[in-house]
């Protein structure tokens, strides 16, 4: 019986999605395979063309892009771990905290 290292429920999940490397290159088409809120599986690549990290797009409903760092690679296909994981339903809503000054 093997033992499951994940942090995050994975889903079995294909979908386009889109890598940005941050070079001003196009982007590069993807296909990812499966999702978690912590990171996701990644087809259908040349991935040691890949950086360790990089920005993916997933569909609009999705939220904003992604920072990735790659957690693992073979030929086609890379690991990656989501530099901030995808809200989940019990999280508070962020908020942006304003500084007051000292004298106010």
């Amino acid at each position: 019986m093997s033992h499951e290292r994940r942090k995050h429920l994975r889903v079995e999940w294909v979908s386009p999605g889109t890598i940005y490397v941050g070079d001003g290159s196009p982007g590069r088409p993807c296909l990812v395979s499966n999702l978690s809120n912590g990171g996701a599986k990644i087809s259908r690549v040349d991935a040691h063309l890949l950086p360790d990290e990089f920005m993916l797009s997933l569909s609009p409903r999705r939220g904003p892009s992604r920072k990735c760092r790659v957690m693992w690679r073979t030929k086609h296909d890379v690991g990656v771990e989501f530099a901030e994981p995808f809200p989940t339903a019990g999280d508070p809503p962020k908020t942006r905290s304003r500084r007051v000054p000292a004298n106010a």
